[in-house]
């Protein structure tokens, strides 16, 4: 299995100056309960990796709990809305399926950029801040 979300690299060594990191999760922890076999089997997938990504910031949140400057702001944006996805959708690339994949993506990171620009998302001064882009700051 690899990782879908390879923060080691990244964390290992912390940054010279506060960071923003902004990384995209193509599976989502959270979503709808499935009502079919297919949509179980997609669902499978998703929590098989997305459960990795979810231990591994736990993992250099601790890590990073009493480092002091500088800062690390973490976004994490997962990929959602997956109604039309199939069961091997981690095999799909289609034209049609990396269009909109492209289209949802696009949308995801120029809300994003929104909320950095209106100053909506509180940056860290110390230590490591895990911001889900999914979802407005607290």
């Amino acid at each position: 299995m690899s990782a879908n979300l390879a923060l080691d690299p990244f964390f290992a060594h912390p940054p010279a100056k506060r960071t923003l990191c902004i990384a995209v999760d193509l599976l989502p922890l959270a979503q709808i309960r499935p009502r079919t076999l297919g949509e179980a089997g997609s669902r499978m997938q998703d929590l098989l990796f997305a459960i990795q990504s979810r231990r591994s910031i736990e993992r250099w949140s601790l890590v990073y709990a009493n480092h002091g400057d500088p800062g690390i702001t973490f976004v994490k944006v997962s990929y959602g809305n997956q109604k039309e996805e199939v069961v091997g959708k981690a095999l799909d690339f289609s034209a049609e399926t990396i269009a909109e994949r492209w289209r949802r993506g696009r949308t995801k990171a120029e809300d994003l950029i929104d909320t950095l620009r209106r100053g909506d998302l509180p940056m860290a001064k110390t230590g490591l801040t895990v911001h889900d882009g999914s979802r407005p700051p607290k």
